[in-house]
């Protein structure tokens, strides 16, 4: 079954335990996984997908200054803006 929108990702991801227990993003194997199928289904329909790579920077410096759970929190809280901003069918891993 091809999964259609963000949120029936995520509930498909949460049934399977395929999310990450800080984020609620998908687990890094649920992503390629997904991103696979992407890919597999643009080639199929003369489509396109995408991929964005984001990274937080000077993240070990908050770890080292302030301690994992601030960092943490700065990781979730990452995550949580992308989720504002995601269109159906766009998923983060």
């Amino acid at each position: 079954r091809e999964i259609r929108t963000n949120e029936e990702a995520i509930a498909a991801a949460a049934s399977s335990g395929d999310l990450d227990p800080l984020t609620g993003a998908l687990s890094r194997p649920a992503l390629a996984a997904q991103l696979t199928g992407a890919i597999a289904g643009a080639r199929t329909k003369g489509g396109s997908c995408g991929l964005l790579i984001a990274a937080i920077d000077k993240l070990a410096v908050v770890n080292d200054s302030f301690g994992f759970d601030v960092a943490d929190s700065v990781i979730a809280e990452t995550s949580r803006r992308i989720v504002n901003v995601l269109r159906d069918g766009d998923m983060i891993g």
